[in-house]
């Protein structure tokens, strides 16, 4: 059921036991599920809320990001394209950290010359 590979923590709680708590990994599981849960949540109405014109209806976005996000999870069945996925995001967080702020950085030097120059 759990590989060593992909869920190590689990993997290591699988083969200790004690006298009153018999498989430690589901109660692992059990406790990790609640913040896991709340966290997909906060970004799933995040999402809908930010996708959404109208400020009161965004119901129908949560359904559809939803769909779209177990469809993606869907996606990654070998492990192979679970490591091209994983060095794509690699490089995408490089992206993100460094050259989206610099980016943004060019736009605004840009647009306060421009409004230097128009007053």
């Amino acid at each position: 059921m759990f590989s060593s590979k992909t869920e190590p923590v689990i993997y290591i709680f699988r083969g200790l036991s004690y006298q009153l708590i018999d498989r430690l990994d589901l109660i692992f599981i059990s406790i990790w599920i609640v913040p896991m849960t709340t966290s997909v949540v906060a970004y799933l109405f995040m999402a809908s809320k930010s996708i959404s014109k109208q400020k009161k209806s965004y119901s129908k976005f949560v359904i559809a990001n939803s769909i779209l996000i177990f469809c993606v999870t869907l996606i990654p069945v070998d492990d192979s394209i679970l490591n091209k996925l994983s060095e794509l995001i690699k490089y995408l967080s490089y992206i993100y950290a460094f050259g989206l702020p610099l980016f943004l950085l060019l736009v605004s030097y840009i647009f306060k010359k421009q409004e230097v120059d128009d007053v």
